[in-house]
């Protein structure tokens, strides 16, 4: 390999990095514009969970049963995971390293790259720290489930002010689920990319009628788009998080809406990744059935619902009578629940609570990069991107394929409506949890054609 392949580069040094691998013949409330980071650690009403109940890389691996080293080479080696986040995050390798250190996992191998020159993060701004804090701990959890797997991290600049050319073309969502994303996927080409962010599919509504009077509700999501379509294109895998605010939530009025799904999880070009509660001893082995990460202090629940933009894509006709005419989510379900949260090593000073650098985490935007890991094996595995998943999971069988179905708990909060997890599928857990990554990855890997599934 090349050297210098960790350090930061810039978008042309990165672009020219990617020409000589190939060469080579390597693979290579809610706040509007910048949208929250879905997961969290700890809050003002809530104590930190007792760290014996906390998870760390090995449970994680022993409770998901991640595929073991082949060869000598861990599982995922070859494929690529991606990461496009705002804000420049410099100790984020090294993070990763005392993450990876702690849990005896392989030196992670991390790409930093500066999209357009990315601005420091504010460490005085609770959101920019917390997006350093969540683009961290998404890195290592990648990380614990595809340990083989190189790791590029795209940083960019902070979201734009709001105009009308801003909701006209999608950038409202932010540069790095617009042009950021496309650059990503067409550039430097990884098998998945993870996002951890989402926003309420209500905003482009209300972004038409404020700065786009005359055009369609959906002008401004459809704009957002275009780095998905642009992924989809390139077979590239995107997982996204389909959030932490149950199967309601309040409007602006105080008045209880219905089910809420956010963006780009609500996509049909997207995976979205629910939440469960991981059952399982402090070892890491299955001490029973999940469930739906049902709220408990704080709050929150997973969410799920029917999006209101996105139809029903023909692989999800199987599911129509709970989905209805229009795209379920979500599509399947990992770790989540404050009952069972997770280490994570990042910047101590990032949000209260973290001590030593090491802090417990839970969230759907956590689950997100659990599940992009195990895709990265599949890739691995089939010796090319898989392109969208959507195709393949709804044809799974169960536990032969690495499957479990989930069929207790809800995503109800207080007295905001919600949705059960019942047998078969269900808009709390999709399809349900991973029982053995090992063997999902092997049946995603089999199912897959060379290229990729097609958007």
């Amino acid at each position: 390999m090349p050297r210098g392949w960790g350090r930061a580069l810039t978008v042309a040094g990165a672009v020219a990095l990617v020409a000589a691998l190939l060469a080579a013949g390597c693979s290579a409330g809610p706040r509007l514009l910048a949208g929250d980071p879905a997961g969290t650690s700890g809050g003002p009403r809530c104590p930190v969970p007792d760290a014996a109940s906390a998870l760390g890389a090995i449970q994680l691996e022993r409770a998901y049963g991640v595929p073991a080293p082949s060869r000598g080479r861990p599982a995922g080696t070859g494929a690529v995971i991606a990461f496009v986040m705002p804000y420049l995050a410099p100790h984020l390798p090294r993070d990763v390293a005392a993450y990876s250190a702690r849990y005896g996992l392989p030196a992670a191998r991390i790409t930093m790259i500066d999209w357009h020159h990315a601005p420091p993060a504010a460490m005085s701004s609770p959101w920019q720290a917390k997006a350093i804090w969540e683009g961290t701990a998404d890195a290592e959890l990648a990380h614990a489930t595809a340990p083989g797997a190189r790791l590029v991290y795209v940083q960019t600049p902070g979201p734009p002010a709001l105009s009308r050319a801003v909701a006209a073309s999608g950038a409202w969502a932010g540069p790095n689920l617009t042009a950021a994303l496309a650059w990503t996927a067409t550039r430097i080409r990884p098998d998945v990319v993870s996002i951890s962010e989402g926003f309420p599919e209500g905003q482009s509504p209300a972004l038409a009628a404020r700065y786009l009077p005359g055009a369609s509700p959906w002008q401004p999501l459809m704009a957002a788009r275009s780095g998905l379509q642009a992924a989809a294109a390139a077979h590239v895998t995107v997982v996204a998080s389909a959030g932490d605010t149950g199967g309601g939530q309040p409007t602006d009025s105080g008045q209880l809406a219905g089910p809420a799904v956010a963006w780009p999880a609500s996509d049909p070009l997207v995976t979205a990744v629910g939440g469960t509660w991981l059952n399982v001893t402090a070892a890491g082995t299955r001490a029973g059935p999940d469930t739906a990460w049902t709220a408990t202090c704080g709050g929150q629940a997973g969410s799920g619902g029917r999006s209101a933009a996105f139809p029903r894509p023909a692989w999800q006709d199987a599911v129509r009578a709970v989905t209805g005419s229009m795209r379920g989510v979500p599509d399947i379900s990992m770790n989540a629940s404050r009952k069972s949260p997770m280490w994570v090593y990042v910047p101590g000073n990032a949000l209260p609570g973290a001590r030593s650098g090491w802090s417990p985490a839970w969230g759907t935007s956590f689950a997100a990069p659990l599940f992009a890991g195990i895709t990265a094996d599949a890739a691995a595995l089939a010796g090319h991107p898989l392109g969208q998943l959507g195709p393949i999971l709804y044809r799974l069988h169960g536990p032969a394929d690495g499957i479990t179905d989930v069929t207790t708990g809800t995503t109800r909060i207080g007295v905001l409506p919600g949705w059960p997890a019942r047998p078969g599928y269900d808009l709390a857990t999709g399809i349900g949890t991973v029982s053995s990554a090992a063997r999902l990855a092997a049946a995603l890997a089999r199912a897959t054609p060379e290229g990729g599934n097609q958007p």
